[in-house]
């Protein structure tokens, strides 16, 4: 169980400054070797100044891209390094490679307040894979783990859940730990209908996401390139457009087929994304239409749309682009459902 960081105790026995291994998620995008949005190095500064504050040594590791176990200088993470050395107005130290002697060495002589920053993780496929030995060999950089990269700790990688076991004092950083409240709180105390909004490339790594929401939420509108595996199990010709086509995938979308035929709640899928011709001319999506009872966009029922209260609905948008387009000319769809009151924006 991950602790709250206030619980943590960043002083040893005799009174020594302990070193906190963070894992932080610093996968934000470079132009020209700047980083063009820092959101994701914001949100983990406050979770890396408590920890200077309690006079600790720091350590961080953080993904970027996918490298696929090569060393890629274009997804290095110096320039978010250079980023947070600008933001905290302090020098940090970086390593070219995360489990290599010399960076250990660098993490084990740090002093009270200093900052290490590892090379990308996933330059090493054993990241991915949730090597053992790997994961033994990141742990020997700090003495206290903290997890503070909520939207990639559902990945079972090394850095999120085989180090875990080579360390007694373990946390949450304070975005976890605020990201996880807020979702308790709003699932547990919601007075209204929940509707989970919810995207990205792989299914597999969200089916036990979807799986559990069944029976929680009014509707789930699924978007991004997931949506495509759904429409391209319906039949439909994605043509280029990212699906996922793996065995394991197959198994998961029957799954949730059968799930959806028992639920009372339906899946919504909005294509996100334009399809492509393999000749690379660009298909129009299947567009809207509403019927007697049900709203569809792209053939696929939206819930969304069809169980708000009756006579709710003020005007539904789909946006291309962040233009206004025709529903049969909406290929990358931005979906804007306005209800009387209220209005709710859903991206596919």
């Amino acid at each position: 169980m991950l602790r709250k960081i206030t619980s943590i105790d960043f002083q040893s026995n005799n009174n020594t400054s302990q070193c906190v291994l963070i894992r932080v998620d610093f996968n934000v995008p470079v132009e020209n070797d700047i980083v063009s949005d820092d959101y994701r190095i914001l949100k983990s500064l406050p979770t890396i100044q408590y920890c200077l504050d309690e006079g600790a040594k720091i350590v961080l590791m953080s993904h970027r891209g996918r490298p696929k176990g090569k060393i890629d200088n274009n997804l290095s993470l110096m320039p978010a390094g250079e980023r947070l050395a600008q933001l905290l107005e302090m020098p940090i130290k970086f390593s070219h490679d995360c489990i290599s002697e010399d960076a250990i060495d660098v993490s084990r002589n740090l002093k009270s307040g200093e900052i290490h920053l590892l090379e990308n993780l996933r330059f090493y496929d054993e990241e991915v894979s949730n090597d053992t030995l790997f994961a033994s060999k990141l742990a020997q950089h700090g003495s206290i783990y903290l997890n503070d990269a909520f939207g990639t700790a559902h990945r079972e990688h090394a850095s999120n859940a085989g180090i875990t076991k080579y360390f007694t004092t373990k946390g949450m950083g304070l975005l976890t730990e605020k990201e996880m409240e807020f979702l308790s709180e709003n699932i547990s105390d919601s007075e209204g209908p929940v509707s989970l909004v919810i995207g990205g490339a792989k299914i597999d790594t969200k089916i036990n996401v979807i799986k559990h929401f069944f029976d929680i939420a009014d509707n789930i509108l699924i978007g991004g390139a997931m949506a495509n595996t759904f429409l391209a199990a319906n039949k439909y010709d994605m043509g280029k457009s990212l699906v996922q086509k793996d065995e394991k995938n197959v198994t998961t979308k029957e799954e949730l087929n059968t799930l959806a035929t028992m639920s009372a709640q339906d899946a919504a899928g909005l294509q996100g994304g334009a399809m492509q011709k393999d000749d690379g001319e660009a298909v129009s999506a299947m567009g809207a239409r509403t019927d007697a009872n049900d709203t569809y966009i792209n053939g696929v029922k939206v819930v969304g749309v069809s169980s708000l209260p009756k006579n709710s609905i003020e005007q539904i948008t789909v946006i291309n682009g962040g233009v206004p387009a025709r529903y049969g000319d909406a290929t990358g769809m931005i979906i804007n459902i306005t209800t009387r009151g209220i209005s709710n924006r859903y991206f596919g």
